[in-house]
């Protein structure tokens, strides 16, 4: 069962929604028995973006102005965001409990034309829609591409956020490649900070190091680790993607780790810089 019930609007969408909070409690009422998840599905999502240039002790990638923030009955923890971050999506556990969630817009003093659109789906404990427990994004079908938020308006990652992105395996398929479109700009399809101020090696490493303060995160098959001394899993980051530490150009990375999984950790108080947008990357399935 996945029913769209209800659509998240701000009743203005001007500066007079400075220095206030909107609560939406999403309700589910006589039907929470049978609602095990909720899909956001952020439409248009327009607030003051992350810092670009450190203030005070306040780092590049700092949402010190709005925020948009979801909590769980569940307990689960998920990461708040701000600026545009339209056309992502949110899975949310509701522990089967009315409110299923609460969606909080905090609304800073800075000048903006702020607005937000969020339809909700309800998905039901039995549906094959449902999304693996964990799972912050959930994506099916044989390929199609995942985003980091924010990446649309190629702004800076925001601060403070650790989550996973999965992906269903589909039947006759066991292996997953993951590549993006182009290297460059205009639009930046892989930019995620280790720790440095210029972005030009790919730093993909097996276990902790380059990547400590932000990156992504997925297990590569044996046929195309450099290092298969060190921990199966790779972490990304750097000014391209690929599997060898140090290229100057990106190239596709192949997993075969079940299930198919992407997680994304960007620390507090990571060493961002201005350019890190992100990432939009391409997957595919591989059959057996």
């Amino acid at each position: 069962m996945e029913i769209v019930l209800q659509v998240l609007e701000p009743v203005v969408l001007f500066n007079a929604d400075q220095g206030q909070t909107c609560t939406y409690n999403v309700k589910t009422d006589a039907i929470k028995d049978t609602i095990c998840q909720l899909r956001l599905d952020f439409d248009d999502v327009q607030i003051v973006a992350p810092l670009t240039a450190a203030s005070g002790a306040s780092p590049i990638g700092t949402c010190n102005s709005d925020t948009i923030g979801v909590t769980s009955p569940s307990g689960a923890s998920v990461p708040s965001y701000c600026g545009d971050i339209s056309g992502t999506h949110m899975y949310v556990e509701t522990a089967r409990q009315n409110p299923a969630a609460t969606v909080t817009m905090t609304i800073g003093g800075t000048t903006f034309n702020r607005q937000w659109r969020i339809k909700v789906n309800y998905i039901g404990c039995w549906s094959e829609m449902r999304a693996p427990n964990d799972c912050q994004q959930y994506f099916t079908g044989l390929s199609g591409t995942f985003e980091s938020y924010g990446w649309t308006a190629q702004q800076v990652m925001s601060q403070n956020q650790e989550y996973t992105n999965c992906f269903r395996q589909e039947i006759g398929f066991c292996q997953m490649d993951f590549s993006i479109s182009q290297d460059g700009t205009s639009p930046d399809y892989f930019s995620i900070s280790n720790g440095a101020t210029t972005q030009s090696s790919v730093g993909a490493l097996k276990g902790a190091g380059n990547c400590d303060n932000a990156g992504i995160q997925l297990t590569a098959a044996m046929s195309v680790q450099v290092d298969t001394s060190n921990d199966a899993t790779q972490y990304f980051c750097g000014g391209h993607f690929g599997s060898m530490s140090g290229a100057m150009t990106s190239g596709n990375v192949r997993s075969d780790a079940l299930p198919f999984n992407v997680r994304v950790v960007v620390i507090d108080s990571a060493i961002l810089v201005s350019t890190n947008v992100g990432f939009k990357i391409n997957y595919r399935q591989v059959a057996c």
